[in-house]
């Protein structure tokens, strides 16, 4: 065999293997994009409960269901503990730090707010009737992120609606989609009127 020849089969080598891992990549996207789970992938807020980034959905995690977890999302930090205690029933407790807040010491770092966040089912989805939820943000302590709210959700399968209205903090009327890509990967956006701006701490 020549230089020009094993030059060649090195180049071919090479094409081969380059076209096989850009199938494996395909095939990957394919089943990521065209193939969802029938399970559901619902995900936390920002804050904790169920939901788009930053606003509720009426679905719940399910009786006895929940997760523990931590978010930034500037100018917030949060941590959360949620539990759907009961089938209709969701309860979030959560910690936030506002790093745009005063700092209270070196160690303690600046101002943070607990809260308790409480949400009830009240009608599940049936056919083309959503589920209904209403529910109520930071109902404790300094209640400087106050809010109650009304939510409908339409599930269809891997595609979910989201649209309610909230008082307070939230501002009016909000909305979302919600696309459940894998079982541990979902795709959300909303349609947001919060005013950050107004949240003050401290």
């Amino acid at each position: 065999m020549d230089f020009s020849e094993e030059g060649a089969t090195r180049v071919r080598r090479f094409a081969w293997l380059r076209c096989r891992r850009l199938g494996f990549f395909l095939i990957f996207l394919f089943i990521l994009l065209f193939h969802p789970s029938s399970s559901l992938a619902l995900s936390p807020s920002n804050a904790g409960f169920t939901g788009l980034w930053e606003y509720p959905t009426a679905e719940m995690p399910g009786d006895g269901a929940g997760w523990i977890g931590t978010s930034w999302y500037y100018p917030y930090r949060s941590m959360y503990a949620n539990l759907s205690w009961l089938p209709w029933m969701e309860i979030n407790l959560r910690l936030t730090e506002f790093e745009t807040g005063p700092l209270i010491s070196p160690g303690y770092g600046r101002y943070k707010d607990k809260a308790l966040d409480v949400k009830l089912l009240l009608h599940k989805q049936n056919n083309f009737v959503p589920s209904l939820a209403g529910g109520v943000l930071d109902v404790m302590g300094t209640k400087i992120m106050k809010s109650w709210y009304g939510v409908a959700t339409w599930r269809f399968d891997a595609w979910a609606f989201s649209a309610g209205y909230g008082t307070d903090r939230m501002n009016g009327f909000f909305g979302g989609v919600q696309y459940d890509i894998t079982p541990w990967l979902e795709f959300k956006a909303e349609y947001s009127p919060l005013d950050y701006p107004q949240d003050k701490a401290g």
